[in-house]
């Protein structure tokens, strides 16, 4: 066999046993750790992460801090009334109409839905709703507490994680993750806060 002829038939063995060999599977890395910015708010987008939940809602995470706040949703408007050097409540621009931020010490902490957000936790409720259905849903999970400045038919319904008990007065572990459906006069959820501790503050950051 001539030497150009061997180099044929060895490059055609190396495709032919490449072509056989299996693949290795790519290293599983999470989306929010692998993109950043827009890009992972557009990855969290085509992916259906359209639904609230006590751990956040699309690239916003309880927890993260605010340069990634503002790289996947805007830097908070000039306009936007700050609460205090530690506390900031504000709509990032380019978050869905009637949502909320909370940042305190430069972290999220809780993310609020009010009139007109038209988006529904993960157990599919939202603003409007009914707080009857939504007792029934969770059942022994959550629990009912009155008003802080309104009267019955007003009142909180608090679902925790598992790690906290249902009837605990007052959260204040910063790994607690919950949902409040703030229920107003008319007897319609007027509020919904997913998060930490803070989702149990009834006046903005206090």
């Amino acid at each position: 066999m001539s030497l150009s002829a061997k180099s044929i038939a060895l490059a055609v063995s190396a495709l032919t046993l490449a072509a056989c060999s299996p693949e290795r599977p790519a290293p599983y890395r999470e989306p929010t750790e692998a993109l950043s910015g827009e890009k992972t708010l557009e990855a969290a987008t085509a992916s259906g992460v359209d639904t609230l939940t006590s751990a956040g809602y699309g690239a916003l995470r309880i927890g993260m801090g605010q340069q990634e706040i503002d790289r996947a949703y805007g830097p908070m408007p000039d306009t936007s009334s700050q609460v205090s050097d530690e506390c900031l409540y504000y709509h990032p621009p380019r978050a869905p109409e009637g949502m909320m931020v909370m940042v305190q010490d430069g972290r999220l902490t809780r993310i609020s839905l009010r009139q007109p957000a038209d988006i529904k936790t993960d157990k599919g409720f939202g603003v409007g709703d009914d707080p009857a259905a939504i007792r029934a849903a969770y059942g022994d999970q959550g629990r009912w507490s009155l008003h802080a400045y309104e009267a019955a038919p007003a009142g909180y319904f608090t679902v925790w994680s598992d790690r906290v008990r249902p009837d605990d007065d007052y959260v204040e572990d910063p790994t607690a993750r919950g949902v409040v459906y703030e229920v107003g006069g008319e007897g319609r959820v007027k509020f919904v806060h997913a998060g930490g501790p803070s989702i149990q503050l009834v006046e903005g950051c206090a």
